[in-house]
């Protein structure tokens, strides 16, 4: 389950560095621009090898463990976004984080 929400992790965070790099123009050349542009091409390929594990996950784990667990990707993230975007970390997100990893701790602990 860790290697998964890595893959989401760097996924994300990958995503976003190209979001933010690549200038996009909605119209119809937006079908192109995708399949033409190596690097976002690369970060949808990342999101189908985490596809793939998730399915392994799902194999392994019942899904009302499984899906809450993924929530732990919005902590991870939110971490990735601070020390590569140098997004603000507040002391209210870093409380409701924390929330998240307790919540998800609590469903590995509790019967």
């Amino acid at each position: 389950m860790a290697i998964g929400i890595l893959v989401g992790t760097v996924g994300q965070t990958l995503m976003k560095y190209y979001a933010v790099k690549t200038p996009l123009s909605f119209d119809w050349s937006l079908p192109m621009q995708l399949l033409t542009n190596i690097p976002l091409l690369l970060v949808f390929g990342w999101y189908f090898v985490g596809a793939i594990m998730w399915l392994f996950i799902l194999q392994k784990l019942p899904l009302s463990l499984a899906y809450p667990t993924l929530a732990l990707n919005y902590v991870t993230v939110a971490a990735a976004s601070w020390i590569f975007f140098h997004e603000p970390m507040t002391i209210g997100k870093t409380m409701a984080y924390a929330l998240i990893v307790g919540g998800v701790v609590l469903l590995y602990k509790l019967p």
